[in-house]
């Protein structure tokens, strides 16, 4: 999971993330809590990213990137 979240969605890589803060979020990923995080889990988390980074640009046009 760790290296996914690297490649797919560099903005955690951004900050190196430790292996306490990385176990906190499997365990808050893993909502059956079977010490994994599966795949329903997972895009659960990617909808709540897309939504957070939804809201953070619908009110600001200026953070928008623009294609030219």
């Amino acid at each position: 999971l760790k290296e996914l979240l690297n490649k797919e969605l560099p903005i955690f890589g951004s900050k190196q993330m430790d292996e306490a803060e990385f176990k906190r979020l499997v365990n808050d990923l893993d909502h059956n809590k079977d010490s994994e995080v599966d795949f329903k889990e997972y895009v659960c988390f990617l909808a709540c990213i897309t939504m957070g980074f939804n809201e953070f640009f619908k009110d600001d046009p200026s953070k928008q990137h623009r294609r030219k």
